[in-house]
């Protein structure tokens, strides 16, 4: 017990006195990074304003700026509590560090496994998506192997997936979000064994059953090692996962291939209904998703194995360039000879418990947000309410002279949450021109970056109210003109 407790304790002297919460580090960083001077925060990619002036026309992901109060306060508490029993380290002391630890880690576990109906899915930590998708590469057994995914994942997705350690695992690692700067280079295919099935015809979605046959085939034909999908594209497309892990599950018995199936959840969570996240290992290997993106929490990703499946793909694992820069923990189920080699890394091996309590309090909000006794039916609620909002800004957009809105049909079916639209050629405003006007509004109006397609996105919050009327205004001075 004693030395348990001292591992425990030594991760989390690692992990807290580098995390967001030191002592050392200006509030304004424990908030999402605050820049005051304009020109440099656009040039960073961070606010210049103050969270209460931008909140009602953030339509970026709901937490890139900064997380939700009401999932960082507890946590906050926590840690401050941590550190006195840290700072005193008696046996007692020590005793109550390793109940807290287990106690806040069992705890989101137990809501990740009642949200999905999962009740003996191992569940692993992860420092981000970006990060997560390299530990489902390595844990596949994927490396120097052939990898097959799709358009519209994240800007650092595909370089995460083609082993590119040395450019997104940093133990200084910062992604930039680029919210002000048009989007980098990042989305180039740069290895040879990975393969990209795109979402999107020119200018518009495929259909389903388009991207589904582009996808097959190239299964088909490549045989690879890994397939990863997103259940929800960056842009709002819902992808048929049951479908695709069926066939997988299909060719994978027909010819004797060991094809590893991975559905990545980082913009379904916080958007879908309850049926669409149940069980999504009875047709994946491994599914992920963030806090960040649509639940409003803490950076931190979380995923979800079968329950024999870590330690039966231990040495592919092991065997892995990105392993020593991951951050994965997972409590209590972690194989020994994985744990024992994590331990012998040091830092990298803890992931900052305030993290994962914040995404704890964020799963269960969500899990208990809306009207109704079932979270099917609270799930149910919420969407109802999200298409009213949708409904509106369509039919609004729609209206202007210029603007092209995409919106959800039976052969493409999109998430209520993400609207969807371009800005016409010859128009005299393009997309990305529109983009940074509504960014430079005295209250600015803030979009995600534009990435591969000059398609802009409406991200929809359940957490907090945003000014529609404001925005459909700012759009149609900019453009100009109605129809």
């Amino acid at each position: 017990m004693i030395t348990q407790t001292t591992d425990i304790l030594q991760m989390l002297l690692l992990s807290y006195f580098n995390s967001k919460f030191s002592p050392n580090t200006k509030k304004s960083y424990f908030l999402g990074e605050l820049e005051l001077d304009k020109k440099i925060a656009m040039a960073k990619g961070t606010r210049y304003r103050s969270w209460a002036t931008i909140a009602p026309n953030w339509y970026a992901n709901t937490a890139i700026s900064r997380p939700h109060m009401e999932f960082v306060n507890k946590p906050k508490k926590t840690y401050q509590k941590l550190v006195k029993l840290i700072s005193a380290t008696t046996q007692k002391n020590l005793r109550e560090i390793d109940k807290i630890y287990r106690e806040k880690i069992t705890s989101c576990v137990e809501i990740i496994r009642d949200i999905f109906n999962e009740p003996d899915a191992n569940v692993i930590f992860e420092s981000n998506g970006t990060m997560a998708l390299a530990f489902i590469r390595a844990l596949s057994g994927a490396e120097g192997q052939k990898v097959i995914s799709t358009s519209d994942m994240g800007r650092i997705a595909g370089l995460a997936l083609q082993g590119q350690d040395t450019s997104i695992a940093k133990e200084d690692f910062k992604q930039q979000i680029g919210l002000f700067s048009p989007s980098g280079k990042l989305d180039k295919i740069i290895h040879s064994q990975y393969f990209e099935v795109d979402l999107y015809n020119e200018d518009r979605p495929k259909t389903i059953d388009q991207i589904c046959i582009e996808l097959f085939e190239t299964v088909k034909q490549e045989k690879p090692k890994l397939v990863i999908v997103p259940q929800v594209s960056r842009t709002g497309i819902k992808l048929p996962v049951e479908k695709i892990g069926r066939f997988i599950k299909q060719i994978n018995r027909q010819q004797g291939l060991s094809i590893f199936f991975a559905v990545d959840g980082a913009q379904a969570i916080g958007r879908s209904n309850s049926e669409d996240l149940k069980k999504p290992l009875k047709y994946c290997d491994a599914y992920f998703f963030v806090g960040q993106k649509a639940l409003g929490s803490m950076t931190l990703a979380a995923i979800m194995v079968k329950s024999d499946f870590v330690k039966n793909n231990a040495k592919s694992l092991i065997n892995s360039s990105i392993t020593p820069r991951l951050c994965c923990y997972k409590f209590f189920e972690l194989p020994t000879e994985i744990k024992s080699f994590m331990q012998k890394r040091g830092g990298n091996f803890a992931i900052s418990l305030p993290e994962i309590e914040s995404l704890d309090l964020s799963l269960r909000a969500f899990y208990q947000r809306g009207e109704g006794g079932t979270f099917k039916e609270r799930r149910k609620y919420q969407i109802s309410r999200t298409i009213k909002i949708n409904s509106f800004i369509v039919s609004e957009l729609s209206k202007i002279r210029g603007i092209k809105v995409f919106t959800t049909t039976e052969d493409t079916p999109l998430s209520p949450s993400i609207i969807i639209f371009t800005v016409i050629e010859g128009n005299g405003v393009g997309a990305e021109t529109l983009r940074q006007k509504l960014q430079e509004l005295h209250s600015p109006i803030t979009f995600a970056p534009i990435y591969q397609r000059p398609i802009l996105r409406i991200g929809l919050s359940e957490l907090r109210e945003q000014d529609i009327n404001y925005l459909i205004t700012s759009i149609k001075k900019i453009v100009h003109c109605k129809k």
